[in-house]
């Protein structure tokens, strides 16, 4: 479940107190049920059950017939989702966060309420604005503008002011979303959709999620005649450096 406010204060700040460095990345998550009888803006029977995050785009998703991508209706839609909450809706206490404004569970409410968590922490090292939004960030409004992209950046520069200066802000890209957007419209087009936000000087790194294996721990046991754990952190940091993914790597 999600902690309370108070908690997770709590851990941010035993975590630094222990010399730790701590990226808090406030994860959306889609909690759709089985059969839950909601339309599928991409064209499905139903929505897809605890889909993937990069999902969620404009309704009907782009490609799909009725499609808003490319006007000014895709844009309403981002705006409803991103929210009109602003940093000086919220004032901070000890152990949380009080929030005085619009009545909104909106995008922005979310990602300003978990900087002003941070702050009242004692800070960390890095924030993330989001993460994988790959369908939002490549809805189109008009003139070929991303709306959702727009509004990360208005987050980045509102998550500046309330962070301290050395706090790495960005987003984590999801690795086909860094690609760009290549649209299947015939038109031939390419739009490298992120490049504002990484231009943008409240970003201080470019980010990408991108799950690489650690370590690779297969036949190990038949090697040394004994078995292995995951939890073997002899074994990890040996195989850690063991070079897969640059050195070299399974052709399968």
């Amino acid at each position: 479940g999600t902690p309370s406010d108070a908690t997770l204060v709590r851990a941010i700040a035993a975590i630094r107190a222990r010399g730790l460095k701590v990226c808090l990345n406030p994860f959306m998550m889609m909690d759709i049920a089985v059969d839950n009888g909601l339309p599928d803006p991409h064209g499905g029977d139903q929505q897809a059950v605890y889909p993937w995050r990069g999902r969620i785009s404009c309704d009907p998703a782009p490609l799909q017939a009725g499609s808003p991508d490319g006007t000014t209706t895709a844009r309403d839609q981002v705006d409803a989702l991103l929210g009109s909450v602003s940093t000086h809706h919220y004032s901070t206490a000890t152990q949380g966060v009080s929030y005085s404004g619009p009545a909104q569970w909106s995008y922005r409410r979310m990602i300003l309420h978990y900087a002003h968590l941070a702050q009242v922490a004692g800070g960390v090292d890095m924030f993330l604005i989001g993460s994988e939004l790959k369908g939002l960030t490549a809805i189109r409004a008009e003139n070929n503008s991303f709306p959702f992209v727009e509004g990360l950046s208005a987050l980045a520069d509102d998550a500046a002011t309330i962070l301290a200066d050395d706090t790495i802000i960005t987003y984590g890209a999801d690795w086909g979303e860094f690609f760009g957007i290549h649209p299947a419209d015939g038109s031939g087009d390419v739009f490298f959709n992120l490049d504002p936000l990484w231009a943008n000087p409240s970003v201080a790194a470019v980010g990408i999620d991108n799950y690489m294996p650690a370590s690779d721990w297969r036949g190990v046991a038949s090697q040394t005649g004994e078995g292995r754990s995951g939890h073997d952190t002899q074994m990890l940091r040996q195989l850690l450096v063991g070079g897969e993914g640059f050195d070299w790597y399974y052709a399968s």
